[in-house]
């Protein structure tokens, strides 16, 4: 499948972000990953050993504005990974919906 873009549906409630006595927006970090075998590592390779360039992990920052955010990921499966090191975030994910087609490699 390719994976154009994902809606991430994050919410900041509770969030109470100061630094140096300032108020900032609270934000997390989206990792998305495929990988085209069960149990593979993501940035796979293929079944010849040779690294994939069609393999890729995009990271992206989400904030309580971000509607939307474009990837462009290609592979069998997928996963992704939301977290945040800031002090004072508090998140909640609800249903992110992800923009995917069916796609295949051509050679």
């Amino acid at each position: 499948m390719l994976v154009r873009r994902v809606l991430p549906d994050v919410n900041f409630t509770g969030s109470t972000t100061v630094i140096n006595n300032q108020t900032i927006n609270p934000e997390v970090t989206m990792t998305v990953g495929v990988r085209n075998f069960p149990g593979a590592a993501n940035a796979t390779s293929n079944a010849s050993n040779v690294p994939n360039p069609r393999d890729v992990t995009s990271t992206a920052v989400i904030d309580q504005y971000t509607n939307q955010v474009f990837v462009r990921c290609r592979g069998r499966q997928m996963n992704f990974r939301i977290s945040s090191d800031g002090l004072g975030v508090r998140w909640q994910l609800g249903l992110p919906r992800v923009d995917a087609r069916p796609d295949g490699l051509r050679g």
